[in-house]
This record gives C-alpha cells, structure tokens and sequence, in this order.
C-alpha cells in the first residue's frame, strides 16, 4: 500500500484549514502509522505501540484518552478491515487469517517429529516416479529422516 510521507499529508490538511484536533487529521496520523507497519513487513500492531506512534506522529498535541477513541474509531471502519485481539493487536484480517493457516500447518509438521512416517520409503519412491520431486541422493534423503526425527 503506497502513501505519501505523513509532513506533506499534514502540510496539505493545515492548508485547507483542517484543525491538528480533528478527527480526520488523527484518523490520518492512524492510517499513516499502520500502514508504515504493514509496508516494514509487519503483520500486526500492538495498541500501545499505536497509540504511542500516533501521539508522537501528532506532535504531542492531543491528549493519550483522544488518541485511544480515534483508534477506537478507526479499528470499527469496515474498510480498514482490522480484528483486534484480546490481547489489543490489531491485525489487517486477512492477514491474521493466513497467519493463523500458517500456524496450523507448523503444529502439524512439529506433531510429526520425532517419527519418520511408517510408509516414507514407499511415499517417497511414488513422488519420485510421478516426478512430483527430483531423485534425492543419500544425502538430501537422509535430511529429509532427519527432519522428522528431531525433537
């Protein structure tokens, strides 16, 4: 999501008399900062580390309670499409969904450790004919064993 540097935003909403308290000037500041977060690679942010971005992004100008409620405001808008957890991250949906899938899929690979299959060799040759993986040699095969009997 690209965005232009929040100085030039800000510099543009002064212009047109939008006052620094207003709503849409610290919804700004919010979508601003989540959107830095998400473009560093980041899939979540903390509220805290939010609030504390926004308040210092703003100049200090508003109040830590007033931030909070235009977070809050925010975190609502359906097109934002942000879920917020228990724990007070906010997530961009579908990523938090993905990174869940994603999850699932490192518990089901770390429940097989520790246990080669009982039919690998025989899998393994049926992948290789079928030619869905390349001829492994002994050393690519015994890290493919190992890989399932670490602990």
């Amino acid at each position: 999501m690209a965005s232009i540097p929040f100085s030039i935003a800000e510099q543009l909403a002064q212009d047109k008399g939008i006052s620094p308290q207003s709503s849409e000037r610290i919804s700004g500041a919010i979508q601003y900062v989540y959107v830095q977060y998400q473009n560093s690679g980041n899939s979540y942010l903390s509220l805290n580390v939010l609030e504390h971005r926004v308040y210092h992004l703003m100049g200090k100008s508003l109040s830590q309670a007033r931030i909070h409620i235009e977070i809050e405001k925010f975190a609502n808008q359906k097109e934002h499409q942000l879920l917020r957890t228990k724990g007070g991250l906010f997530y961009y949906r579908p990523l938090y969904f993905t990174e869940i899938q994603i999850a699932q899929r490192l518990a089901d690979l770390t429940s097989t450790m520790g246990k080669v299959p009982k039919q690998y060799q025989l899998v393994m040759d049926r992948l290789i004919q079928e030619g869905k993986i390349p001829i492994l040699d002994e050393g690519q095969k015994e890290g493919i064993e190992q890989f399932f009997l670490r602990e």
